[in-house]
């Protein structure tokens, strides 16, 4: 059995324009015949000191990863799991935040991009 690669466009969110610069994410679902994963990419229309991707799945069970890029203009985390036998619905959420320069750090202080869910069945 091929990979199959699952994109939620419907599920891009984009964060208030800052500084001219504003950015958005989607989730990503790619399917093979063993594994499940979930991609959480971060892109901006203009370059950021930095990107903290952060993506999860929460159901079947609870599996995370994030990934921090800098400078960045895009930024993409992954999470995974085992594909088990049957039909199962995998759902997954992200939460990425961005910098628009050293300023902002430390965190909390970022631009929260809107959290996104998305489920698929494999």
């Amino acid at each position: 059995m091929g990979a199959v690669l699952v994109t939620f466009a419907a599920a891009t969110t984009v964060a208030p324009a800052y500084a001219a610069v504003s950015c958005g994410h989607t989730l990503e679902f790619y399917k093979t015949q063993y594994e499940v994963s979930v991609f959480e990419n971060v892109s901006c229309n203009g370059s950021v000191y930095a990107i903290y991707s952060k993506v999860e799945f929460y159901r079947p069970e609870i599996r995370k990863g994030s990934k921090w890029c800098e400078p960045a203009r895009s930024c993409t985390s992954v999470a995974g799991m085992v594909n088990t036998p049957g039909t199962q619905t995998y759902c997954a959420r992200a939460h990425g935040e961005w910098f628009k320069d050293y300023m902002d750090l430390p965190p909390g202080t970022s631009q929260a991009l809107k959290p996104i869910e998305a489920c698929t069945t494999a």
